[in-house]
Parts: structure tokens; sequence; C-alpha cells
């Protein structure tokens, strides 16, 4: 973006905006292109990016299981956490099909396949089109819901994106009820992802573990072993998220008020029961 660009946008005067990136500039936090005089991201600011999702990212059993899901289901598995209006991926193994296919042809055999900006940790997910975003909404309270979406625009991606507000409620009681969220053609048309909840020791939701990929791939056949392998995967994060102390920047990020006067997974059997702070009792047995 340009000075002027950055200006406007930050609604700032031009001269407060030139003194910024100069200082910014300096200190390579920006790079400013001598033909265009356009500023992009310097490398410090990269490596500050780099060291804060350093700080959040999850204990090592959470990235084995992320392997093991990946494996499982021939997805790709993500770890993503709620930060303002977008889901940001905190971890991400690529399927076992991609990597094979990277490794033999240099792409993937699935028509559609985000680019590597997009695959990277720090990748920012739609809170209304994708999965994982879904589930991050869905477990919220009442009130911060309200916030959250008070001035949130459900862009419509696809055709089959929902935008209709009420529509979007129902989904996400929908989510609730059955501790899981699955959407289909809904960010692209090509992807379906699943996505569950995972719980810290207070109970409070601290993020989201997912799958995607092509919805034409023969394991969407057996939906339903997809969705006990994420929930599985959720509830195994959970109980190791549990035990582990975190740091301070996981605190900040991944701490919101409390979501659940009850809650309980046994970590076993599947079988939740949730008591949401609104006083609806919900019960779910397997998926």
């Amino acid at each position: 973006m340009t000075n002027a660009e950055l200006s406007r946008q930050l609604e700032i005067p031009k001269s407060t905006c030139t003194y910024i990136l100069s200082r910014l500039e300096r200190e390579e936090y920006v790079v400013r292109h001598k033909t265009t005089g356009r500023y992009t991201i310097g490398l410090n600011a990269l490596a500050l990016a780099h060291d804060a999702l350093r700080e959040i990212r999850f204990p090592a059993v959470a990235e084995a299981a992320l392997y093991r899901l990946a494996e499982k289901t021939g997805f790709v598995a993500i770890l993503g956490v709620l930060e303002g209006d977008r889901v940001l991926t905190v971890d991400r193994v690529e399927s076992p099909d991609f990597r094979r296919d990277v490794t033999e042809k240099g792409r993937s055999r699935w028509p559609y396949y985000p680019p590597r900006e997009s695959r990277s940790i720090g990748a920012e997910y739609s809170l209304h089109a994708s999965a994982l975003g879904r589930v991050a909404l869905a477990f919220l309270s009442p009130e911060e819901l309200s916030e959250k979406l008070q001035d949130y625009q459900l862009t419509k991606l696809t055709p089959k994106t929902i935008v209709s507000k009420s529509d979007f409620m129902t989904e996400l009681e929908w989510v609730r009820g059955r501790g899981y969220s699955i959407t289909d053609q809904q960010y692209h048309m090509d992807t379906l992802s699943i996505a569950a909840p995972i719980f810290g020791a207070d109970r409070n939701i601290r993020a989201s573990v997912g799958v995607a990929g092509s919805r034409l791939s023969p394991a969407v056949r057996e939906l339903t072993g997809l969705i006990a392998s994420v929930k599985e995967a959720g509830r195994e994060i959970s109980r190791v998220l549990a035990q582990a102390p975190a740091s301070e920047t996981q605190r900040r990020l991944l701490s919101p008020p409390a979501r659940y006067s009850s809650l309980r997974d046994d970590g076993m059997s599947g079988e939740m029961i949730a008591l949401p702070s609104h006083g609806r009792l919900r019960r779910e047995q397997g998926i």
C-alpha cells in the first residue's frame, strides 16, 4: 500500500503516516519499493509475527494428534484460534496424498488447493464460511457472540455460503448441539471441511481442530468416520491442553470469558453433556 492509501484507511494525517512509516522502514519492519512507492511487510515484522505464533503453539502431543488426524482421514489437519473477526492457523499438517503428490509430481492432484501463502502458519479463515470459524463462534456466550457478529459481514464466497443472519444463528445452534461443524461448498465449491472444539481445564473453548479436503475424495463416503476422527482429535488435544501450563501469550489469546456453566466430556466414550450459560441442556452420544 502507498502512504496515501494507508493514511486514508487509518484515518490519520498523511504527515503522521509518513513519520510512522519512516520509523518502521528504518527499523526494517516495512520496506518501500523505489519504483512504486508502495510499502510491504519487512523481515523484522515477519520475525516478530513468527515469535508470537511460536508462543501460542500447542503442546507437542497436539502436533502428534494433527499428524494422526491427517494420516487417518487423508485430509489436511488444521489447528486454529479465534482472533478478532477471523480464525488464525497456529498449526497445520498436510494430507499424506498432498505430500506424496508434491514429492512425485511437483503439485497436488486436487484441482483446487490453496496457494502456499494460504497454507502457512498464521493464515486466516473466515468465521462464517469455515468449519473452524463456526466452531469458534458456536461456543461463545450469547453476549459475546452478539458482539462478534454485530458488524460482521456474512460475505457470499460461493453460491452455497450462508449469508442470512437468522440461518447462520440456526447453524451455530446446530453446531453446539452436535459438537462439531461441517461445511460443504461454503468456502469453495470443491471443499468440504469438518471441525470440533478444543477445551481447556476451565471448560472454556480454546481453539478449533479440523480437516479440509476435496468433497470428491473417496474419504467423504465415510463421512461418519471423518466426523468421529475430528471429534476424537478435539478431545485428545483438550485433555493435553488441560494439563499443560500455558505461556503468557497463550493466556492472552486463548482465555475467553466463561462460555458454559457446566461442560463434561469423559474423553473416552465421546459422550458430552453441555449446559450453556443461556440455560439450554444439550446431550450428545457418539458423533
